[in-house]
């Protein structure tokens, strides 16, 4: 048996919630106008070709979405189980396995040179399939973690949310760039702002029993470690050796790897902050804590996964021109990866 004790939570208020109804309402309201911030911030950067493009790629954009909606969510369980989470975290590991792609996959594809416009569509087209995949997914997988209720009318307003700002910033977009460009700025600021409340207000309304208990468990940490490079890895074997039809090109498996294993943190903080706001605030930070964890790990293993690919086509790009080339100089590689590239670009016929 696991150390840790079993949670028995549900979001049904707890004794301490009925002394804080008006705070419970604020944060709601709060979480609720923040992440529509957020969507309509991320919907923005997506132009109506590049979700064509996204679509006419069927075999990158038909791996991508298997591999976003049925590894993650099964790989989470698999983690929650294996570590013997109690149902809490296993539900708030479980929750951000089924969350759709997040929006720093999009920057850590530009540092990797993926394909910049394959993974903004991915993003957003999963956001907005999220409506309907990300409760069939919980119903599918969460029964097992019988403690906690499952708040679906919660779920379902905020990825609501999520659909209706990211059309009206897909609309802004194709309208005004320039009043995007505004609206994207305002998203990302509002994401920081969501991440930075259920910090410092976690810390405030905790601070006489953190001295005391450790914010989550060594086994709760390390399954936030684990899931997201099981996607990571799991998506580029499937997507670099796809057994049916044309090899799918680097650039391709890259995105689709890096789209896999980044979740949207900022929706399944929402989420949590909607749904247990009314448990016992130290459980209800804990469950906080989850999404922001995971940020952060994968944050850093999406980075380093990112810098492996971009060094690794920096070294092919050199390689070719070495091999056509001799006495070629070290000063102009970057030049050099850059012409590469755009004949790669040139020469492939998008499969």
């Amino acid at each position: 048996m696991s150390s840790e004790s079993n949670v028995t939570t549900t979001a049904a208020p707890s004794s301490t919630a009925s002394s804080r109804p008006q705070l419970t309402i604020w944060v709601t309201i709060f979480t609720y106008l923040i992440l529509a911030l957020v969507m309509f911030g991320m919907a923005c950067t997506v132009t109506l070709d590049a979700l064509k493009e996204t679509v006419k790629a069927r075999k990158p954009f038909i791996v991508a979405l298997t591999c976003q909606t049925l590894l993650m969510p099964a790989f989470a369980f698999l983690v929650a189980k294996l570590l013997q989470l109690n149902d809490l975290h296993g539900m708030c590991l479980l929750l951000l396995g089924c969350c759709p792609g997040g929006s720093f996959s999009n920057v850590l594809c530009y540092f990797a040179k993926g394909n910049q416009a394959l993974s903004v569509g991915l993003t957003c087209i999963t956001n907005l399939c999220a409506l309907f995949t990300l409760p069939l997914l919980l119903l599918i997988w969460g029964s097992s973690f019988s403690s906690v209720q499952i708040p679906y009318t919660d779920i379902l307003v905020s990825l609501s949310l999520v659909f209706f700002p990211a059309v009206g910033g897909i609309y802004l977009r194709s309208k005004n760039e320039k009043h995007a460009k505004i609206g994207e700025r305002i998203g990302a600021a509002g994401g920081v702002m969501m991440i930075l409340g259920a910090i410092i207000s976690g810390f405030a309304s905790n601070a006489d029993t953190l001295a005391d208990r450790n914010i989550l468990p060594v086994s709760t940490l390390l399954s936030v470690i684990f899931v997201a490079p099981m996607g990571f890895l799991t998506s580029f074997l499937i997507a670099r050796f796809f057994p049916y039809g044309e090899k799918i090109k680097l650039q391709n498996v890259i995105t689709i790897c890096l789209e896999t294993g980044i979740q949207n943190t900022v929706l399944a903080l929402a989420i949590i902050n909607v749904s247990f706001n009314e448990m016992d605030p130290f459980l209800f930070f804990q469950a906080q804590f989850f999404p922001i964890c995971w940020g952060l790990f994968t944050l850093m293993e999406g980075f380093t996964l990112a810098m492996m690919f971009r060094g690794y086509l920096y070294y092919q790009a050199k390689k070719k021109v070495d091999d056509g080339e001799e006495g070629i100089k070290l000063g102009e590689t970057e030049e050099i990866q850059g012409t590469v590239e755009k004949e790669v670009e040139l020469a492939d016929v998008q499969k």
